[in-house]
């Protein structure tokens, strides 16, 4: 469920005095909570409902809905944020929670799926579930090629900015990436693991995702200044289960097998040593009309 989503509720159905200030719908919702002034941290996906005065300047929530007043200082950090009257504000919570407990909720799976269906759009379920999630999400093939990742969250790792922006990984990085214990050790299965480097502050976990029980590439999620929690690994194996469905509907193509001498290509363009390259280059067989043209510029 999304803030308008919740907010329409409260207003249209339960006639509440509320006004929505500010909606990006940015963040799933997964619970309430009243503030109480000993929250030390704020969690994207909990809408907090209370007294703007107990807010720090430093630290506010990202979805709230506060009481109104001529004195209060309203926090500039949230990304969705409503205000009610203060004789209304525990009306307007206890609704709120029961909305949310007794609204049928759809699986994430469930709703990736269909979101692929009716948009037939591997970006959409990439954002779709990155808002779901909070956390910026990478899906690469089985030789590190972008296939797609968030727009709704960014990247904002380093590393990653740079794969995306070339849309491949170096084979230097995919050495790396793949020398990591945690790769090496992944059980054959959609199980979430996590892949943390030392060259990266940013924590990364990653599940398998596979088409007609083979594994055809990975989905990457990337932390960001909120910790992951075992419900987000466990979510990561519907968010690869739904990639593999919409993939297998309505991109196959993206698995195509290429020939021999695009293979080839394709590890000169990663940077693959030489010497790595020397055998495949020996055996290498093509037509006769195929020729090889290498350009050098003159300046620069």
């Amino acid at each position: 469920m999304l803030f308008s989503d919740l907010i329409d509720y409260l207003k249209n159905e339960k006639n509440f005095n509320i006004i929505l200030n500010c909606s990006t719908d940015l963040h799933e919702i997964r619970d309430v909570e009243l503030l109480d002034g000993t929250q030390t941290r704020y969690a994207t996906d909990i809408v907090y409902f209370g007294y703007p005065n107990v807010l720090s300047p430093d630290m506010q929530p990202s979805q709230c809905v506060l009481v109104r007043g001529e004195n209060y200082l309203f926090p500039y950090s949230c990304t969705d944020r409503a205000t009610v009257q203060a004789k209304e504000l525990f009306a307007v919570f206890n609704a709120a929670k029961q909305f949310l407990q007794t609204h049928e909720q759809v699986s994430l799976y469930e709703e990736l799926v269909q979101k692929g269906h009716s948009s037939h759009s591997l970006d959409e379920v990439i954002n779709s579930a990155s808002i779901k999630l909070g956390y910026s999400l990478v899906f690469c093939d089985k030789k590190f090629r972008i296939l797609s990742y968030s727009t709704s969250i960014p990247v904002t790792d380093k590393l990653w900015k740079k794969n995306i922006e070339r849309g491949y990984c170096t084979y230097d990085f995919i050495k790396n990436v793949m020398s990591l214990e945690a790769v090496q050790g992944a059980s054959a299965s959609i199980e979430a693991v996590e892949v943390s480097c030392p060259e990266s502050p940013y924590r990364k976990c990653s599940s398998k995702v596979f088409l007609n029980g083979v594994q055809v590439g990975f989905v990457l999620m990337i932390e960001n200044n909120i910790p992951f929690t075992a419900e987000h690994l466990a979510a990561m194996s519907d968010v690869s289960r739904a990639i593999s469905s919409v993939v297998g509907h309505y991109h196959p193509e993206l698995f195509q097998y290429t020939s021999a001498d695009q293979q080839l290509l394709e590890a000169l363009l990663i940077g693959t040593p030489a010497d790595i390259l020397a055998d495949s280059i020996s055996h290498l067989r093509v037509s006769d009309a195929m020729y090889a043209l290498c350009i050098q510029p003159k300046t620069f």
